[in-house]
């Protein structure tokens, strides 16, 4: 798969980008630090690599951050066709029981997704 994904079609590209982001993807969501990003968490950074390629494939610029293993997703345009074109699937939610959560509760990441949207203003 790794080695043929970027030969397939773009809607089998994207259903691994959700996957790869409902399970290792978290949302950086924090206004009083300036903090509107999505991230993706993998240690092999040729994944990290290939994932950033498929995210160029459907429009979406990234950058491997390799001192913590993750690919990051910033800029409201960027933000704006990651939802449009990937998102969460529907009813994934965060474990707001996690010791290090700071939500503190379990929250759709779609719904944290739309609000870091509304968060830009218009």
């Amino acid at each position: 798969l790794l080695k043929n994904i970027l030969k397939l079609p773009i809607n089998l590209q994207r259903e691994f980008l959700r996957a790869f982001f409902d399970d290792d993807g978290s949302l950086d969501f924090r206004l009083f630090a300036q903090k509107r990003r999505i991230k993706g968490y993998q240690h092999n950074v040729d994944i990290l690599n290939l994932v950033g390629k498929l995210l160029e494939n459907l429009g979406i610029r990234s950058y491997v951050d390799s001192r913590f293993n993750e690919i990051v997703i910033t800029k409201k345009e960027n933000i704006e066709q990651f939802a449009k074109e990937i998102n969460f699937s529907k009813g994934l939610r965060i474990n707001g029981k996690r010791t290090n959560s700071i939500w503190k509760r379990s929250l759709e990441k779609r719904r944290i997704l739309s609000n870091l949207l509304a968060s830009y203003g218009s």
